[in-house]
């Protein structure tokens, strides 16, 4: 909770318990919302949206929509299923469950399936905070295309993006693909920086720094596709 929420509210619980799976409750004020609304976009998490919060009707609702956060948390926390893989630099890694913190080897991924894509998350972004930056630098110096600053966010369906302001955001799932996917990404979006659209003269800058970039953009498209 915030330290606003706090003072505003300092009854609010931080935690809650259903069906045994604890979840950690993050608050959104409102001021003119009229009801109260409820999202489950992380595993292990539950995030309100009010105008003004009563401790009181927060465990009522959360406990009147209890088996619809308990499903949706299970689809969450399946996206990371113990027969599933674990991508990292384009490697696949087996996952085993565990009811610790995140834990990364070479002999596989152990992590929490209640919290798992808070803790993958967590692992993704730090990893592009420690490569991407360097790959960045070095395509800027082989180009001579310089960006005004670098960002990271979680996307759906998009690696990356430029504005027309110079600034390049990269989502953290990069760290998925292989180093020359990562490469791909991180040029193709240092094009923008001339073009702003997918005209030929973009392929064209593209192709002078990336002339297997068609292949790149195959691998991109598939791993995309797969999710």
């Amino acid at each position: 909770i915030s330290p606003m929420l706090k003072r505003l509210f300092p009854e609010l619980p931080n935690t809650i318990v259903l069906d045994s799976i604890p979840f950690e409750i993050r608050y959104i004020r409102r001021k003119h919302m009229k009801t109260m609304v409820l999202r489950v976009e992380n595993a292990g998490e539950i995030q309100l949206s009010a105008a003004h919060f009563s401790a009181r009707k927060i465990k009522a609702f959360i406990h009147q929509h209890q088996s619809w956060i308990l499903e949706k948390n299970q689809m969450i926390s399946q996206r990371y299923a113990c027969n599933q893989q674990f991508y990292y630099l384009g490697k696949a890694y087996p996952i085993e469950h565990h009811e610790g913190r995140f834990d990364w080897s070479e002999e596989g991924v152990r992590l929490n399936p209640h919290n798992a894509m808070k803790q993958s998350m967590h692992f993704y972004k730090k990893q592009a905070l420690f490569h991407i930056p360097d790959r960045v630098k070095y395509w800027e110096e082989k180009t001579g295309l310089t960006v005004t600053q670098l960002r990271f966010r979680k996307a759906k369906r998009r690696w990356g993006s430029c504005n027309s302001l110079g600034v390049i955001t990269i989502n953290p799932y990069v760290m998925r693909l292989s180093m020359e996917l990562i490469d791909y990404v991180i040029v193709h979006e240092l094009c923008h920086l001339v073009h702003m659209n997918h005209s030929k003269d973009f392929y064209t800058l593209l192709e002078r720094y990336l002339p297997d970039h068609r292949q790149c953009e195959l691998g991109i498209a598939k791993i995309t596709e797969d999710g």
